[in-house]
């Protein structure tokens, strides 16, 4: 159970004003469309999802945003695959182990580019960055 494929269909950023002293920053994660699909490897034919999300940077109050969409692939076991679904189609929600591998590949990846692009517009980072502690 891995993903195995990962792309940003959509990037947009959106700068509205300067920083000012008091700033927030809301981020999230929504996921969108959970699809069956497969992948052919070599004579084989294995099972997996296509989910597609929406990863969100406010910066509060009206100063700008990030909106990175995109899709990604998730290779499981056909009874893994089946489980998945279901869920999906019943609650809207994925199995844990499921949706915690799905999730730390979004915000692996797109922290990353939201971090590129609030650079390119000036504003502030997205989350927090390590500062070194001189002992």
């Amino acid at each position: 159970m891995a993903v195995v494929g990962f792309n940003f269909t959509k990037i947009v950023g959106e700068k509205k004003a300067d920083p000012t002293n008091k700033l927030n920053i809301d981020r999230s994660v929504n996921l969108q469309k959970v699809e069956e699909s497969h992948l052919n490897i070599g004579t084989q034919r294995q099972s997996g999802l296509v989910i597609s999300f929406l990863y969100a940077v406010k910066y509060a109050p009206e100063l700008g945003s990030i909106d990175l969409n995109g899709n990604l692939f998730y290779l499981a076991p056909d009874d893994k695959i089946k489980e998945a679904l279901d869920s999906w189609k019943e609650k809207t929600i994925l199995p844990k182990d499921v949706m915690n591998q799905v999730l730390q590949a979004i915000f692996i990846r797109s922290n990353i580019q939201a971090l590129i692009v609030s650079k390119d517009l000036a504003l502030p980072p997205p989350f927090p960055l390590p500062s070194p502690k001189v002992r």
